[in-house]
């Protein structure tokens, strides 16, 4: 029972001693249950009255729930009682959940250890006819055969007509089977007014029977009347089916005219509907597709929100909420961050400007300079024999001068004059060579690049590019804004730098250009910006060449556009992109 009737929490199953007056538990579920005092109360009551008795559940936080006691009797004895607790719901519900444990009071009976064989009366017809109408829901997987199997069944075993089964969908009932038709059309008057029948009887959360027996309770019958008129005088019966309280369905059963159904009848309908109308339900909820899933698991989510028992939850989510305001409204200053270094504004490239052999190099990269500091120096012996050689030419030719003009003819006065002049030319390129072997530094400033130290005697050619030097107070800030991040930088912004060497210190730029040609490394597309620093002296400590983080000041944003607009564009460029 616990397992077919939706909402048992406890049962209980009491049967007398074999010598005695007194009751002992027989059955408890579910098993190693606590304390089953309320239950035992229940049991009593029902024992006392001699019948099928319900008793309400108290109102409030620890209050009991309501329970269902029905006496086992046979011959007017009492020789135990079933108790069920269930979970809160309406009292006509629990009427119907009372009805269906009387309607299966047959095979109860079956647990009666004193009794002797007796033959088979209507109860125990109509818990057959509850049992192999549950049965049937076993052998189905999908809810629309499942529907179907038992409006056949029922169909057979009450031996009627036709049998219908509907559901609500959207506050009206849908029929969903028809023993006659298994493959039937939605729309036309027939299922139109069965449906009707089906809507009257779950309005009123009540079972519906035309003709109306002598002595029942008033219900409206209209539609129930309406569609005996119309399809032929006949017996019809709706019994609508409930989950935790809220009804969900109807089963509708139609005879001919002349056959009522008996009140054994109405009980065993109403059974089925309260042990098969939870299953039937569930099955259809596990063949709708997943987004009705999600959309009702957020609503019953939502409305549990709100309840009495959610106090810290809601603490929590209002929090939340809050929290998400505050990074909504409130405005920070936005700034793009990205990788920096440092390059000199300008930088002098040191040439050999002789062919030679390196003889001294005092200084490498990274030490500092002055101007006419020397940088390195050329080996000049070979300089200097080549001179003094064109010296010792020079004096014998200009001694050969001196006798033409003494006596010599015209013609070897000008030849020798020439060739005077040549070994001067020659004498003042030797001479120029001389004072070059010195590398002097052009600027005061840091050696960015070369060294000769460990090169002494290596062959240097004319125009090798030999050293580096920059000066020390003129750099540029050099920041790699990522492609994303570009078009919220402009000329004239203002930066903030932090170099990896001096993290406690920030330095201000701004920024003086923004490069049009993006440049991809390591998978990373950026812009090349230029910014220039602003601070005073800055030869202590800087260096070309040194690294950091860079961040450019854009303006004013919400915090929560701040932390998410990298992702709300990225999902904006995904969707433009897959979208036709």
């Amino acid at each position: 029972m616990a397992s077919m009737i939706q909402g048992v929490t406890q049962g209980l199953v009491l049967l007398r001693e074999e010598q005695g007056e007194g009751f002992l538990p027989a059955a408890v579920w579910p098993e190693g249950v606590g304390k089953l005092d309320n239950l035992g109360r229940a049991a009593q009551k029902g024992l006392q009255a001699g019948q099928a008795v319900l008793i309400a559940g108290e109102e409030g936080e620890g209050g009991s729930r309501p329970r269902v006691a029905h006496p086992l009797m046979t011959d007017g004895n009492a020789w135990g009682v079933v108790v069920l607790e269930v979970e809160s719901r309406s009292e006509d519900r629990l009427r119907t959940v009372m009805r269906g444990l009387q309607a299966s009071s047959g095979w109860l009976r079956q647990l009666d250890p004193h009794r002797k064989a007796v033959t088979a009366d209507e109860g125990d017809e109509g818990a057959r006819v509850v049992l192999e109408c549950i049965a049937v829901l076993a052998e189905k997987d999908k809810f629309k055969a499942q529907a179907l199997s038992l409006a056949v069944r029922l169909e057979k075993e009450l031996r009627c007509e036709r049998v219908s089964l509907g559901v609500m969908k959207r506050r009206r009932v849908t029929a969903v089977a028809v023993s006659t038709s298994p493959q039937f059309v939605q729309k036309t008057n027939l299922v139109r007014s069965i449906e009707s029948a089906m809507e009257e009887a779950c309005d009123q959360e009540t079972t519906v029977q035309h003709p109306v027996p002598e002595d029942a309770p008033f219900v409206a019958t209209i539609a129930h009347r309406s569609h005996a008129r119309a399809y032929g005088h006949r017996s019809i019966l709706s019994v609508p089916f409930d989950r935790s309280g809220e009804i969900v369905g109807a089963i509708t059963l139609e005879r001919p005219e002349g056959h009522p159904f008996t009140e054994t009848e109405v009980l065993a309908v109403e059974a089925v509907a309260a042990l098969a109308g939870p299953q039937l339900d569930l099955a259809m909820r596990e063949d709708r597709w997943i987004g009705a899933k999600v959309k009702e698991s957020a609503v019953t989510n939502l409305r549990s929100l709100f309840g009495p028992r959610r106090r810290a939850l809601r603490a929590i989510l209002a929090v939340l909420i809050g929290g998400i305001t505050f990074t909504a409204l409130w405005q920070t200053d936005y700034r793009v961050s990205s990788d920096v270094y440092l390059e000199p504004q300008q930088q002098f490239l040191v040439s050999t400007p002789i062919q030679g052999y390196v003889l001294d190099a005092p200084v490498r990269a990274g030490d500092l300079v002055k101007e006419g500091d020397l940088l390195y120096q050329l080996d000049d012996k070979e300089l200097r024999l080549d001179r003094d050689r064109l010296l010792g030419e020079e004096s014998q030719a200009s001694k050969r001068h001196l006798q033409a003009l003494a006596g010599g003819s015209s013609a070897d006065v000008r030849i020798l004059a020439a060739q005077l002049e040549q070994l001067r030319a020659q004498i003042e390129l030797a001479e120029e060579q001389l004072s070059r072997v010195r590398i002097l530094s052009p600027m005061d400033g840091v050696v960015v690049s070369g060294d000769l130290s460990q090169s002494i005697g290596a062959p240097l050619e004319r125009g090798e590019i030999v050293y580096t030097v920059a000066p020390l107070e003129d750099f540029r800030v050099v920041l790699q804004v990522e492609d994303a991040d570009i078009d919220e930088c402009a000329v004239g912004q203002s930066a903030t730098i932090v170099l990896a060497s001096s993290p406690s210190q920030e330095l201000a730029a701004r920024v003086d250009k923004i490069t049009p040609v993006s440049i991809s490394e390591e998978g990373i597309t950026y812009f090349r910006v230029e910014a220039s620093l602003e601070a005073g002296d800055l030869a202590a400590f800087l260096r070309p060449g040194m690294e950091g983080v860079g961040k450019i000041s854009v303006g004013e944003r919400s915090l929560l556009w701040t932390w998410a607009h990298s992702t709300v564009d990225w999902f904006r460029l995904f969707w433009w992109k897959w979208t036709p």
